[in-house]
């Protein structure tokens, strides 16, 4: 036995009810609630768990509440939950064996799974409840853990010679433990020393009905028999063919009981058995009959359960965790209800944009080769706070259209979003809904596939330019830079003669008109200058940048993001850190524009900005910093100059989803941070807006600040870097400072650090050049 409080970790968590935009230095989950993993009943709320976090329905008022990792949970790769009656606890089990409880609005972590030195699979793959004991089915064996004491009561390694066995699922009954496990099931009287190997025995069927070997993933014991599912698709990769097969421990006769489908859940509920099998939902009653048979759902979509339980109380009802459509309360095929909170419907993310209140993601993917890998998540946009996806759910045609990495938003309308796929050409959609396709196929756009044998479209990047065209980069083709102006018309630019029918991905615009898009696979960059004459491809130029001094000087041997601030200068990411073009209007002249590196101080050590990371996603604030995402180390906050280090996020020190990013976008007008990362977004709202030329509609937050409030007190709608100064009523200056773009940041302390006392402060602002002036006020309550 050992105990955990050493380690274990309790937090009293704050239930969020709504996804509004979050203060500053909180963070917001936009995670994909929809694709829902595991399902429990508590008295007073029904709890879900996607892979990313959990929500809850309330029963008393019907609405949901939200606990992930920025309120409470330790981790994230949720495996399953599971509500314990005898004490009220919730469990919450985790892929790398890391383990929460919930208790009173209280989260205990317990990691000690996690963090022991076993070598291999740590899964928890179920939960099993004996009173205040919960047997944890885990990649190595079985766990036994007190919920009471908070404490690991046993551990059972049920392999020949205490080896360790994959243990998927366990039962237990009057007699024996029942263990379903990756090649077999294993059983132990309960009366034997469960620690000793030597006690647990095979089970290899009965005379004329012998057990297969291979994976058994779900076992239960219900009205005195054992049923356990051998699933032939995870053992043989065999479509419908899994066998579910009884026990009777009195006769020690196995039988078939069921098969012919796929099975993912057996759960004795509530005095009832619960099936979930490929598509429908079975519940039979104390003599195995069945008594209520779900095969679809009347909102429509086809069912692909993960769990389902019987609900308390009288009637058939039950609770369904289910992929598509979150957490179903199902009376049967005909009245069923779906709940989750809004987000995107897959955590996949690639790339993101920006503009106007709108951030639109492309959750596709390509290999490293750049070849295809037939993602079919679609495509998704926030707009007004609210998620709206469109995949092969509501639009059959995403079903088969795949892998979409880019996405450009209309600067003048942010409903009009535009959305690039490698193979299926540019979709364009408006308000959430597709309005259009273009590519080769279509025969109304200049792109053209990737072969004279293929009509495939294959699109890299997308960028608006400040007039409204927009700039689409076209893989394996001559012409790899395209245009479309906003009355539909279409140019194509031959771009044979510095790089042709090679990859081509991410481009933007810059403030000079130039078009910047990388090359991948250690290509550099291509720039292109139209001089603003599209139907005239007389008087271009274009230029190949490349890792050689005197040819572009890029940094590393890859680019895999580029971003221009708000001084014209071109921030490139590479696999060895950032360098950067600071005189983008000198690219095309015959020396002295090579990407220069940035040097920073470490201590005594001069060091160069980044250079042992690789830089994946790069985005610009309304204070011009730059926020850096890596392929390993997380997120980092620099200065505007690239000097100095603000901020860093992993997933160790903050609710950051992984270290692994994959893209950054920023809304310029509140300030949150979306970091797209490869398990999913998570977003943060940070200190900087973007300024603007004039004083508009300025206001502190909170104000009046109360006596509880401890936070950051912000002035927004400010010209960009204003002057802010802070004097008491009788005119003494407490605090000063300049704002980030057009948001200032006050700690409500004055310069010795002493928070403001009650009264009325006034907010003195103006301009950089002293010519435009604004005060307001701040009322502090203490």
């Amino acid at each position: 036995m050992r105990k955990l409080f050493p380690s274990a970790f309790a937090l009293l968590v704050t239930f969020v009810v709504s996804a509004q935009t979050p203060a500053i230095g909180q963070w917001r989950d936009q995670f994909p609630y929809s694709h829902s993993i595991s399902v429990a009943e508590a008295p007073d709320r029904v709890y879900c768990a996607s892979s990313s976090g959990i929500f809850a329905l309330v029963k008393a008022d019907n609405s949901l509440e939200r606990l992930s990792k920025i309120n409470g949970l330790s981790d994230i790769d949720i495996t399953k939950i599971k509500y314990n009656p005898y004490n009220g606890k919730l469990l919450i089990a985790y892929r790398n064996g890391n383990l929460d409880v919930l208790s009173k609005k209280v989260v205990t972590n317990v990691p000690d799974i996690k963090n022991s030195s076993l070598v291999g699979n740590k899964r928890i793959n179920a939960i099993y409840f004996v009173n205040q004991y919960a047997y944890l089915s885990c990649g190595f064996g079985i766990v036994v853990f007190d919920t009471d004491k908070m404490e690991v009561h046993d551990t059972y390694y049920i392999g020949n010679n205490a080896s360790y066995v994959n243990v998927q699922d366990i039962a237990i009954d009057a007699q024996n433990i029942y263990a379903a496990t990756t090649t077999c099931i294993y059983y132990a009287p309960l009366s034997s020393n469960l620690v000793n190997f030597a006690s647990w025995t095979i089970m290899t069927g009965s005379p004329g009905q012998p057990l297969p070997v291979g994976i058994f993933n779900q076992i239960v014991s219900f009205q005195g028999k054992v049923y356990a599912s051998y699933s032939r698709q995870q053992t043989q990769s065999t479509w419908r063919q899994d066998t579910t097969y009884s026990y009777d421990p009195n006769t020690q006769v196995w039988k078939v009981w069921e098969t012919g489908t796929n099975v993912y859940s057996l759960k004795a509920s509530n005095g009832w058995l619960v099936t979930l099998n490929e598509g429908e939902c079975e519940v039979f009653d104390t003599t195995m009959t069945r008594q209520n048979w779900i095969t679809g759902f009347p909102f429509g979509g086809y069912p692909i359960p993960n769990e389902a339980i019987k609900a308390m109380g009288p009637g058939l009802d039950v609770w369904i965790a289910d992929v598509n459509n979150g957490l179903i309360h199902c009376k049967d095929t005909y009245n069923a209800e779906s709940r989750y909170p809004n987000g995107p419907r897959n955590p996949d993310v690639y790339a993101m944009s920006y503009s106007n209140g709108t951030i639109s993601v492309a959750p596709g993917s390509h290999a490293d080769n750049w070849g295809n890998e037939y993602n079919t998540a679609g495509i998704s946009t926030l707009i007004n706070n609210e998620w709206h996806t469109l995949d092969y759910h509501n639009t059959p045609i995403l079903g088969r259209d795949f892998d979409f990495i880019t996405t450009a938003i209309d600067p003048n309308n942010p409903l009009h979003v535009m959305y690039g796929s490698l193979g299926f050409g540019v979709f364009e959609t408006n308000n959430g809904n597709l309005t259009n396709i273009y590519n080769y196929d279509h025969h109304n756009c200049t792109l053209k596939p990737i072969s004279t044998t293929d009509t495939l479209t294959w699109v890299g990047g997308l960028a608006y330019d400040p007039t409204g065209n927009l700039w689409v980069t076209n893989l394996f083709a001559g012409t790899m830079l395209n245009c479309r102006e906003p009355n539909g018309t279409w140019h194509a630019f031959d771009c044979s003669s510095v790089i042709s029918y090679a990859e081509i991905g991410q481009i933007l615009v810059g403030q000079n008109g130039l078009k910047w898009a990388v090359l991948p696979r250690g290509r550099g960059i291509l720039v292109y200058d139209d001089r603003g004459t599209l139907s005239n491809p007389n008087d271009d130029r274009m230029k190949r940048l490349t890792f050689t001094k005197g040819n572009g000087g890029i940094s590393g041997t890859e680019v895999f993001s580029i971003v221009e601030d708000k001084d014209g200068q071109i921030w490139v990411g590479t696999d060895a850190g950032i360098c950067v073009f600071y005189n983008p209007d000198n690219i095309f002249a015959s020396s002295g524009f090579d990407a220069q590196q940035i040097l920073i101080q470490q201590g005594v050590h001069v060091q160069i900005l980044m250079e042992t990371q690789t830089v994946t996603a790069l985005a610009i604030d309304g204070a011009n910093r730059k926020w850096i995402g890596t392929a390993g180390g997380g997120a980092f906050l620099m200065s505007a100059d690239g000097t100095q280090q603000i901020q860093n996020f992993n997933k160790d020190n903050s609710p950051l989803l992984s270290n692994t990013l994959t893209a950054i976008t920023v809304n310029q007008v509140t300030g949150e941070i979306f970091f797209g990362t490869d398990r999913g977004i998570i977003s943060y709202r940070s200190t900087a807006t973007e300024g603007s030329d004039v004083f508009d509609n300025v206001f502190a937050f909170p104000n009046p600040v109360k006596h509880d409030y401890d936070g950051p007190i912000a002035i927004k709608g400010l010209t960009t870097n204003a002057e802010v100064k802070i004097t008491d009523i009788a005119g003494q200056l407490i605090y000063q400072t300049t704002a980030l773009g057009g948001q200032a940041i006050w700690n409500g302390k004055n310069f010795k650090g002493e928070r403001a006392h009650t009264g009325v402060y006034i907010v003195f602002c103006s301009d950089t050049d002293g010519k435009q002036t604004f005060v307001t006020k701040i009322l502090f309550i203490n």
